[in-house]
């Protein structure tokens, strides 16, 4: 069975590392936002394993118009669960928190492979492809909450 919650930042790190900076040193993936008091992640955790994870902190965009708007960054999913329901039932889980926060938008900066997942559960798409160094293209992404 997998149980989605809220977790620690230690706990989280080396999947973000495998799986989002693959043979990049495990520090690329120590974000500043962890430390940010609005900051919180969320895990999937199968028999004591952490599956999936995802981060969320406060933090304005223009794409958003709203006072209380959150950032999702880091999200990941071990490659064997890929395609499970995994990130939606991550991302359901943190609606719910950030529905708590009275959260207006939630916005994340998208791989070009995961546009079809975000689709799916809503979100739209903010401006033009960009490229982040190291990582590859990508869109600004937001939802309203």
């Amino acid at each position: 069975m997998i149980n989605i919650q809220l977790i620690q930042v230690e706990k989280i790190r080396n999947l973000r590392n495998k799986i989002l900076r693959p043979g990049l040193p495990i520090e690329t993936v120590f974000y500043d936002c962890d430390k940010d008091i609005t900051c919180f992640h969320v895990a999937a955790i199968e028999l004591d394993k952490v599956i999936g994870t995802a981060t969320f902190y406060k933090i304005s965009h223009i794409s958003c118009k709203g006072e209380n708007v959150y950032r999702l960054r880091g999200m990941a999913v071990e490659n064997n669960y890929q395609g499970q329901g995994i990130g939606r039932k991550i991302l359901d889980f943190a609606f719910l928190e950030l529905k708590k926060r009275n959260t207006d938008f939630l916005w994340c900066n998208a791989r070009i492979i995961a546009l079809d997942f975000y689709k799916k559960l809503n979100f739209k798409i903010y401006g033009e492809i960009f490229n982040i160094k190291d990582i590859g293209p990508h869109y600004v992404m937001y939802i309203k909450i």
